[in-house]
């Protein structure tokens, strides 16, 4: 790679509207805004060092596109930062020690010695950013293998990174260049020069591996492998990482200013089987899906869901919280009384959730948008439908006056072109879009002009720009 010190670069990153002082946690990590911003690599290392989290791109995978930076997570190094950084032949543009730098403790857990202590970061800067996923991981691994890294954990250009309040971090300005043959790394059968890999005590497949969905940690994995029950796992997991993110739980919100009950956008429902009304404790009463009730189908979904609902949730959460279900909602027997789900069955199981392409998925699932306050339509006199049409009515201008907005920022009726000519309405659609107002159509536009009262003008001023 080829590279210059530049102070004045500057590049696009997604950095959270929050700042934490520890590492997010459960409910906090779901809650986590990304917004896209032009930074130089003073204040990413400021934004780092003051725990802002960060994504190099889009945290939508469908999304992804330019990423001017490449983020390398070093995990379980025996080697302490500087030092590894020393070794290397391209230093990284930022470099930074992560919370859990040091931990000799995790290091016992994971191999049995005080050797794997040394976690921390490297981003580096370029001018000639990739362009999507494939691109990303190309360049990533590029980087990694050219420079004999170890103990390097890969993450997709759409995951994002965690900031590190107080951290030791330094940043070296560095710009790199790729040179095009970084496009030539094969990606299939590339393998990660990480941690070692834990030993599978059961014959299965793990999905981590042959199906390249995320790593689940080999901790989890073997205390999963090794329980009796799976309560036992359960217990373990929650004594290792806390009690449950309750990840499972519908997060319906109600607006405290709104007695309507607006429910949010991503409001789901996770398929439980409904018995009956408990009328003293006013509550409803679940019971479990049998065996010919689709089991293993909804319980699919309800990974489907479980993803959609918390993006920046691990894979092992997504175990434990699979599995809490299926024990709490499902009888996992079949009527001869073997076990249906079986733990080669549940890593199938996540590793299909984890592949899945979410936004087809979740098409296919039906939930409701609104909840309606039957006593709100009582005093009022309307139906719920009412009420609902009213709330869509509302959203709809709201959503339309966003855009006006935006459009706001760059129209004027008086300019013209530098020759004087008139600039039409599809022209001024192509400079909008441009500029980056999303959804630009000529019909948007011109409804646009009406509502704003500028296609009442039948003569506009002219001025040269």
């Amino acid at each position: 790679m080829y590279y210059k010190k530049n102070i004045d670069y500057t590049g696009r990153m997604n950095i959270s509207s929050t700042y934490f002082d520890e590492k997010p946690k459960g409910n906090e990590i779901s809650k986590i805004k990304f917004n896209e911003m032009t930074v130089n690599n003073d204040m990413l290392s400021s934004f780092i060092s003051n725990g802002y989290c960060y994504c190099p791109t889009d945290r939508k995978l469908d999304n992804v596109s330019t990423s001017d930076y490449i983020c390398i997570d070093v995990d379980d190094s025996t080697v302490e930062m500087n030092d590894y950084v020393g070794n290397l032949t391209d230093k990284p543009t930022i470099y930074y020690t992560t919370p859990s730098n040091g931990d000799i403790e995790k290091s016992q857990q994971k191999y049995g010695d005080d050797k794997h202590i040394y976690r921390f970061r490297l981003l580096y800067a370029l001018d000639t950013p990739t362009s999507n996923a494939t691109e990303y991981e190309q360049a990533y691994r590029y980087i990694t293998s050219t420079n004999n890294m170890s103990f390097v954990d890969f993450r997709p250009a759409n995951q994002y990174y965690n900031g590190s309040k107080g951290c030791e971090l330094y940043n070296t300005n560095r710009v790199y260049s790729l040179p095009d043959k970084y496009k030539d790394v094969v990606l299939d059968n590339e393998k990660e020069k990480s941690r070692p890999k834990p030993k599978q005590t059961d014959s299965f497949v793990n999905p981590s591996e042959s199906d390249n969905v995320m790593h689940l940690d080999e901790d989890v994995l073997a205390a999963f492998l090794d329980c009796t029950r799976y309560e036992d796992f359960l217990l373990w997991y929650s004594g290792e990482f806390g009690a449950s993110t309750l990840l499972w739980e519908t997060p319906y919100l109600q607006d405290e200013n709104d007695e309507r009950k607006l429910v949010p956008g991503d409001y789901y429902v996770i398929p439980k089987k409904y018995i009956g009304w408990d009328k003293e404790n006013k509550v409803k009463i679940y019971g479990k899906w049998l065996d010919g009730e689709n089991r293993h189908s909804k319980i699919y979904i309800t990974g489907i869901i479980l993803r959609k609902l918390n993006p920046e949730a691990t894979v092992d959460d997504l175990l434990s919280e699979l599995l809490a279900i299926l024990l709490s909602y499902y009888d996992i027997f079949d009527r001869d009384k073997s076990l249906k789900f079986t733990k080669n069955t549940i890593l199938q199981l996540l590793g299909s959730v984890m592949k899945a392409d979410l936004t087809r998925e979740m098409k296919e699932i039906k939930h409701p948008s609104f909840k309606v306050s039957g006593s709100y339509c009582e005093k009022n006199r309307v139906s719920k439908r009412t009420v609902v049409n009213e709330i869509l009515s509302e959203q709809r201008t709201e959503k339309k006056e966003e855009k006006y907005k935006e459009i706001d920022k760059f129209y004027d009726h008086r300019l013209t072109w530098d020759n004087g000519k008139k600039i039409t309405q599809k022209q001024w659609v192509l400079v909008l879009q441009e500029k980056g107002v999303k959804g630009m159509s000529i019909a948007t536009f011109k409804r646009y002009l009406s509502e704003r009262g500028y296609s009442k003008r039948r003569k506009q001023e002219s001025i040269i720009t």
